[in-house]
């Protein structure tokens, strides 16, 4: 923890290859859980929560959504390496994720929706995905090792490259890439290590997927692919020939992407255009998990400008007992949204005010294994720590980004990844005020920056932490410097009553 001194044998095993960390792909994994893999200390659930800064490295490009992901020894030299992407100049940009310290950066080409979406590894962290507009090939994929600068290839050749260009990728455990087409249907691509080619087809084209992703199940060694849409409908793939397996309409359009649990396959989706907001359960076999497909968790008032938006991928508690998800608003008026997964009800809801007009990419949920969540208000520009107090959300500590050069508009949409260190990682738009491991001097201007935060408390006592904020900085010194006369600073034979 912070402020311990470590010897360097215990710093070998903490790095050691069983603490690997990775953050795959967006929301974490193919089941699109938005778990993170610590627990958050008392000492850090209030108002600090995002007061320790680790690192940051600055870019030239805006945030539209594109989040971190992270994977433990893929980097150059085996490096640790945490991944971002950013629009305006359309770069991706591989850094140590303990110090911030560049490993590579570059553009593979491309238009602006490389920001806006997040990129993926392969299950062994070598290669990594990511789509865009404005070349033939849609799909993107270059070593970890070296960056785009290194050489890219795509899926240039196949007919239809379309198929496999939207959004974040969702790599499947035989390392096939589930993409898919603008209100259309899912498609699969394998990688040969030279090109990508469109291996898979699901079989209903009318889904009309557009702002979501796929998720997926293995049961007795099958795939299974789950995919919802604009068209009111839920289906299920065979995950090697395309089949549906079942096709459930619930009349409910939803931009979100289905979550599921891995534990026993129920499926998960957020839904609602038209201001009522709904949720929807299924089993893995497509069947209703509670007294109907769908439940109403709002009912819209009749005001055209409080209508809510379901668009938010949504995650999973790591009991399996809560699913939450965000909604859009465009009076800011978006909600986060607690559903007891035994019976549908809602357990609770919290008025975020997040704000998308009209955005590919939105911030989406994550869950720790205490029931904190981390959250971004899109367009309100917040970020937010909440914590599941069971019947509401107490909210913990925010974050506000500054202005974008262009527009004007704080944007805080891309969705946060945790590793089980406790580091943070979030893209954002803020005061420079602290380096990273390539020596940068900050500047404390504002600009925009990949950015750590630490989330670690203290389990005991520090050494030389004299105001107990759990680290020994120059605060502490002058502390010591401002009272080491005192009895308490001084041995015991020095102090006179």
């Amino acid at each position: 923890m912070k402020g311990k001194v470590v010897f360097p044998i215990l710093v070998l095993t903490l790095f050691s290859q069983s603490d690997a960390a990775v953050w795959q792909m967006k929301q974490r994994d193919i089941h699109n859980t938005g778990r993170a893999d610590y627990v958050v200390p008392a000492d850090r659930q209030n108002e600090t929560f995002f007061d320790d800064i680790l690192w940051q490295q600055t870019t030239t490009g805006s945030f539209r959504g594109g989040g971190f992901v992270f994977y433990d020894g893929a980097g150059p030299e085996g490096a640790d390496i945490a991944v971002c992407t950013n629009s305006w100049i359309n770069k991706a940009t591989g850094v140590d994720r303990h110090s911030g310290r560049l490993l590579w950066q570059d553009s593979p080409g491309g238009g602006d929706t490389i920001g806006m979406m997040t990129p993926a590894f392969s299950n062994n962290g070598s290669t990594m995905y990511i789509t865009t507009d404005a070349l033939p090939g849609k799909c993107l994929a270059w070593s970890s090792l070296t960056g785009p600068a290194g050489g890219f290839w795509d899926n240039r050749d196949d007919a239809n490259p379309a198929h496999l260009a939207l959004l974040s990728p969702t790599v499947a455990p035989d390392d096939r890439i589930f993409l898919h087409q603008w209100s259309g249907a899912c498609y699969g691509g394998a990688d040969d290590g030279s090109a990508i080619s469109e291996v898979w087809a699901g079989s209903i084209t009318g889904i009309q997927i557009c702002y979501g992703d796929p998720a997926l199940y293995e049961r007795l060694g099958k795939l299974i692919v789950v995919a919802c849409g604009r068209a009111g409908r839920v289906a299920a793939f065979d995950g090697a020939t395309g089949e549906a397996l079942w096709d459930v309409w619930t009349f409910q359009a939803s931009d979100g992407s289905p979550t599921i649990d891995p534990a026993n396959g129920n499926v998960y989706c957020n839904a609602g255009f038209a201001g009522d907001i709904y949720v929807i359960g299924l089993d893995i076999d497509g069947n209703d998990l509670w007294t109907d497909a769908k439940l109403q968790v709002h009912e819209d008032n009749g005001d055209p400008n409080q209508m809510e938006r379901a668009q938010s991928t949504g995650c999973l508690s790591h009991d399996g007992g809560t699913y939450y998800f965000q909604t859009v608003g465009k009076q800011a008026n978006g909600k986060l949204y607690a559903v007891n997964t035994l019976d549908g009800s809602l357990r609770w809801s919290y008025p975020t005010r997040s704000l998308a007009p009209s955005e590919m990419s939105v911030s989406c949920p994550i869950v720790t294994r205490n029931g904190v969540l981390i959250v971004g208000t899109n367009h309100s520009g917040r970020y937010l720590a909440l914590r599941d107090d069971g019947e509401n959300a107490t909210l913990l500590d925010s974050l506000e980004v500054e202005q974008n050069l262009f527009d004007q508009v704080r944007r805080a949409m891309a969705s946060a990844a945790l590793a089980p260190d406790g580091k943070l990682y979030l893209p954002l738009r803020t005061h420079w005020t602290v380096g990273n491991g390539d020596d940068e001097t900050p500047t404390n201007t504002i600009e925009y920056c990949l950015t750590a935060f630490d989330l670690s408390g203290c389990d005991g006592p520090v050494a030389m932490d004299f105001n107990n904020d759990c680290k020994v900085d120059l605060n502490d010194f002058a502390a010591f410097a401002a009272h080491w006369m005192e009895c308490g600073l001084q041995p015991p034979q020095r102090c006179r009553e």
